[in-house]
């Protein structure tokens, strides 16, 4: 016997479903908490995370302004789970 396809009521309503689930947020830490954490300054911390996977960077790259420019500037949020792995890759070595 063949599977009835399913209706777009009931497409739509798993759509919404899915759409009014809880999400679950994952806790961040700033450079300067993971800073104060590990006794290093913001700036090696900023460098230990840079390139790393999972990183959430906010701000803006050098903007002209005239004949001048506006310095770029970025707010780093690591995710636990980033912090874990890195500190446990740093312990390894």
């Amino acid at each position: 016997m063949k599977p009835q396809p399913r209706q777009q009521s009931d497409i739509l309503a798993a759509a919404r479903a899915e759409e009014a689930a809880p999400v679950e947020l994952e806790p961040c830490l700033s450079a300067e908490q993971i800073a104060d954490c590990w006794g290093k300054s913001k700036d090696t911390v900023r460098r230990i995370f840079a390139e790393e996977e999972g990183v959430l960077w906010f701000g803006h790259q050098t903007l002209p302004k005239g004949r001048s420019y506006k310095r770029r500037y970025y707010s780093m949020r690591v995710p636990m789970s980033v912090f874990l792995r890195v500190q446990d890759r740093l312990r390894s070595r």
